[in-house]
């Protein structure tokens, strides 16, 4: 198997321990769950505004599956919107919880899953568009 096709996989089992640190941690921030429910919902606003711009292109794997470069919308601010929404939902979901250790598998677990995925799906677009591609990376920032 390629190492590459683990990425998902690795996204999904660094969000579910999250979730589950999340939910046996024993400390908790007072007063997060407002601002976790505003991560959340920013999360998933920016989810569904992305997922409108790929279209079909939303459900596809590491390898792109367009014949266009999407640069518009939420992709003129950032290459990858919807990994940044996931983690604004992970986020998100870890205030909510009020919790510490969450957020701490947030930075160590969740974030460099998305980042690891981010970078393949870089390198697989890179290789299918070419220089289109460089001249928009070199103007969008990642995440």
């Amino acid at each position: 198997m390629r190492l590459d096709r683990l990425a998902p996989l690795l996204m999904v089992l660094a969000f579910l321990l999250n979730l589950v640190v999340c939910f046996l941690d024993p400390t908790e921030f007072r007063g997060t769950r407002a601002l976790g429910q505003a991560f959340f919902f920013l999360g998933g606003l920016l989810l569904l505004y992305a997922a409108c711009y790929l279209r079909r292109g939303f459900f596809g794997e590491v390898e792109p599956n367009l014949n266009h470069l999407v640069t518009a919308g939420p992709y003129r601010w950032c290459r990858p919107p919807l990994y940044l929404s996931f983690m604004l939902i992970v986020l998100g979901i870890d205030l909510m919880f009020g919790s510490p250790l969450g957020i701490l598998a947030t930075l160590l677990l969740t974030l460099p899953s998305v980042i690891y995925r981010a970078r393949l799906e870089e390198k697989a677009l890179a290789d299918h568009f070419g220089e289109e591609w460089g001249a928009y990376k070199e103007r969008t920032r990642l995440l």
